[in-house]
């Protein structure tokens, strides 16, 4: 009997994105899906672009306010909407629903908006999962722009000297997380170790929740024949705002699990803060340093200014 799999997009601001990842899913070959979309609060008019394409695109579509999404169902080539009331970041916009799916023997295929995917995929992520649930797969991922270049092979690994991520770019490689941005995995793992931690708001999240696994022996692998495209940047960009985030963030990453190097990560941003001032990148620049001081500063802010 083939597997359920609940397929999580989370939007903010990007409705045009979410529209064509869906799409793309639709068109997968594996059919054994149902499509949950969650707008998190959107700025612009996202919620209503959405509403109004998905009534015509899905065949079968449900629109749920957020205090209604325990009616959520696993329903085969079905799409929910789920408006969320409040943006509390990556983490808790996804535990909204993996949440109501804690219970179920079901698979999870966690997606960014700005990816598409090629029919195919889910078949080979579904036919590389098996029947050991206890794993968390990735996949290779291309440039949306240049579909033949390949941007890293589905997750990465951790510079703990400067709290940064390195995507990795061959199979061989040991990792430490699966890209957030098309993660597969069952929710027994969600059960066992908990959803994804919220304390992060944005960026790190999918770091923290894999190593955790990682450090308990979960496997985490990548899927050889599976593929995605991503955008890059998305609703957010690569500005400061991004950059802020992610500085912030990994000094928190790092100081839960390796604190003793906590120091060495100031002489690191440093040097990132000086690259990016002598490029007149000023705004990026501005957000590493806002990051670096705010952690130092105990200041960790939850929600978007």
């Amino acid at each position: 009997m083939d597997k359920k799999v609940f397929v999580i997009i989370l939007n903010y601001n990007g409705a045009n994105d979410a529209i064509a990842c869906v799409k793309s899913v639709l068109k997968s070959h594996y059919r054994n899906f149902t499509i949950v979309v969650i707008d998190n609060f959107s700025t612009d008019d996202s919620l209503s672009v959405l509403h109004q394409n998905f009534g015509h695109l899905a065949s079968a579509f449900t629109f749920l306010p957020s205090s209604e999404a325990e009616k959520l169902s696993f329903i085969p080539g079905h799409t929910f909407l789920i408006a969320n009331h409040e943006n509390r970041g990556f983490a808790a916009g996804n535990n909204l629903i993996l949440s109501r799916f804690l219970n179920l023997d079901s698979l999870v295929w966690l997606l960014n908006p700005d990816v598409t995917v090629e029919p195919q995929t889910l078949s080979h992520l579904v036919e590389d999962m098996g029947a050991n649930y206890a794993k968390v797969l990735g996949n290779r991922v291309y440039s949306m722009t240049e579909p033949d270049r390949l941007l890293h092979v589905g997750g990465g690994v951790v510079d703990w000297k400067s709290a940064t991520v390195r995507p990795a770019i061959n199979l061989s490689q040991p990792l430490d997380y699966i890209y957030g941005g098309s993660l597969f995995t069952h929710t027994s793992l969600f059960r066992q170790f908990g959803l994804l931690p919220e304390q992060y708001f944005l960026y790190w999240e999918e770091t923290d929740w894999c190593y955790t696994l990682k450090l308990a022996g979960i496997p985490l692998e990548l899927s050889p024949n599976a593929r995605v495209f991503d955008k890059v940047g998305g609703s957010i960009g690569r500005g400061r705002f991004a950059f802020y985030y992610y500085t912030l963030n990994g000094m928190r990453f790092l100081a839960k699990f390796k604190p003793e190097l906590i120091y060495s990560v100031l002489f690191f941003n440093c040097v990132r803060i000086i690259k990016r001032l002598l490029s007149f990148q000023f705004q990026i620049a501005a957000g590493i340093l806002a990051g670096t001081f705010d952690y130092f500063k105990g200041k960790y802010p939850s929600n978007v200014d």
